[in-house]
């Protein structure tokens, strides 16, 4: 399981590098379970411009199950 979560942030981490400004957004990995387990992914970004008297913020939560020993997965995502 400790790999499994070292792979899922590692993945996490260059997805983020790649696709949001630096030092606005951080990414969380949760996994609960034995046998079945679900892989919770936190992506959260906050980008402020006082300059030009705006800002936005981003949350997206990603759930994954998955029976250990089988080639189901199901996902949902919220934003």
């Amino acid at each position: 399981m400790e790999q499994l979560k070292t792979d899922v942030v590692h993945n996490l981490n260059e997805y983020v590098s790649k696709n949001f400004k630096e030092g606005s957004t951080l990414g969380t990995v949760f996994l609960d379970g034995d046998s079945e387990i679900t892989i919770r992914i936190n992506i959260s970004c906050q980008n402020l411009n006082f300059k030009n008297f705006w800002g936005g913020e981003w949350l997206s939560t990603y759930d994954i199950n998955h029976a250990l020993g089988s080639n189901d997965f199901s996902m949902v995502g919220r934003i």
